[in-house]
């Protein structure tokens, strides 16, 4: 059995990757390192036969209508994940065309040994210069709708994840934890950044199609192709070509976002402007789900991200910006002192008056889960002390008390609303880390 990284994974898990999951964290904890390595190479051990327990499902919206099924497995089967994230990077590293490939790449600075993939807005800056660079006069742009729920698991992915594994032990935990997270579903799902960059690395296969039989002058961030042309009608042909080709593997053109453009590209196409919304926020990716987050931002531009987000909610409060700004105050609220957490939110009321009528509006629809749950995780870190109005102040209180004990709000956002946990999260972090996130939801703040 190949040695796998334990003692990595978890440090990655708690201080890196646990942040680009769907949801906030409940809590940030430290563990006992030795005892929880020891734990994890037991999970490794057994998930080399068996199948996980079932993660928590989660639908976030999507910007253009609809939702993608997210699920949040329990800190240790992201540990284990990571893991073996972990133990295939140099064969993903070695498959992947880094000059041709700018997502997901991983860290390079030895300095932060628990950030695992580098900043995507520095791959993107790359990748968009890309055309600069050749002497070209146009650009072919397709894009892949649901590109990772249109991977087939098992006759796709796992062969790829197979083919490069330093063993069998590898492959066959990863494949029993892909079967627990996904139930009946064949695609790859959308965790965090362990499994984005692994199916990073499985887009090397289409790669290698794309080279094949379309061009080989052409680049990829996540699931948006580029090729390269130096006339209309050459690039209208690789539209063509790429896109005949791209179906037979299975995926569908987003034809919406299907464009050929004229070099120098446009400004708004720059990813950063995609990715922060928050001086045109026309130009937000549809399918920014599966890229990183960004992995330091002022506290001031992640409240303003925010409070674009609850601003224009039908628009920006979705898998793009407000899963964005959710997480990097995720990271704030765990690496700020407390005080000073409370005090950079207080400053903030316009959050807070667009955030509240919302809150009491989505907490009504069980449809709005996610909404709802990231709404509270902003709102409840409101010092109401500090808040000017104190008629807000007095509805903030209100509206959770009352999300808190209504039927009418999904359990996990019931769970949410209340202040005080039931228990000592110190006391039990090995346990709350075994269980899915709705249920250490529960075992915090007594489930109802």
């Amino acid at each position: 059995m190949t040695n796998i990284p334990v003692a990595s994974a978890i440090r990655m898990v708690l201080s890196d990757v646990g942040y680009t999951n769907a949801l906030p964290t409940w809590f940030n904890l430290h563990v006992d390192s030795k005892k929880r390595a020891d734990d994890i190479a037991k999970l490794v051990s057994q998930y080399t036969t068996q199948i996980p327990a079932a993660p928590f499902p989660v639908n976030v919206p999507k910007r253009y209508g609809g939702n993608r099924k997210w699920v949040i497995p329990s800190v240790n089967d992201q540990m284990v994940l990571q893991a073996c994230a972990l133990s295939l990077t140099i064969a993903i590293e070695n498959a992947l065309d880094r000059k041709k490939v700018f997502s997901h790449r991983l860290n390079a600075d030895s300095s932060k040994p628990s950030q695992f993939l580098q900043d995507q807005c520095d791959g993107y800056a790359e990748f968009q210069g890309q055309a600069g660079l050749r002497k070209c006069t146009h650009v072919t742009i397709l894009d892949l709708e649901n590109a990772f729920a249109s991977v087939d698991r098992k006759k796709q992915f796992m062969p790829f994840i197979r083919k490069n594994s330093p063993d069998t032990t590898v492959a066959d935990v990863l494949e029993h934890l892909l079967q627990g997270f996904s139930g009946n579903e064949s695609g790859i799902p959308l965790v965090n950044d362990s499994l984005f960059y692994l199916g990073n690395g499985y887009f090397s296969e289409v790669d290698a199609a794309i080279g094949k039989y379309v061009t080989t002058d052409f680049v990829r961030f996540v699931d948006e192709y580029r090729f390269f042309a130096n006339s209309q009608k050459d690039a209208e042909a690789l539209a063509r070509a790429g896109s005949q080709q791209l179906n037979a593997l299975g995926f569908r053109i987003n034809d919406l976002k299907t464009k050929i453009l004229q070099v120098p590209l446009p400004q708004a196409e720059e990813y950063c402007r995609k990715v922060h919304p928050l001086s045109d926020s026309t130009h937000m990716s549809e399918d920014t789900y599966a890229t990183s987050i960004p992995k330091s931002l002022p506290p001031e531009q992640a409240l303003q991200i925010l409070e674009s987000s609850v601003q224009k909610p039908g628009t920006l409060l979705n898998d793009g910006a407000g899963r964005f700004g959710v997480i990097i105050l995720n990271r704030l609220r765990d690496t700020l002192k407390p005080a000073e957490f409370k005090k950079k939110l207080a400053e903030n009321q316009a959050l807070l008056q667009a955030g509240l009528p919302l809150l009491q509006r989505y907490s009504r629809n069980g449809e709005e889960a996610w909404r709802t749950v990231c709404l509270i995780f902003v709102l409840k870190n409101f010092d109401a002390q500090n808040v000017r109005d104190k008629k807000i102040a007095k509805d903030l209180t209100d509206t959770l008390n009352t999300v808190g004990k209504t039927t009418e709000a999904p359990e996990v956002a019931r769970l949410w609303a209340k202040r005080t946990p039931v228990v000592n999260a110190d006391e039990m972090v090995d346990k709350l880390h075994s269980m899915n996130y709705l249920e250490a939801g529960e075992a915090l703040y007594g489930g109802n």
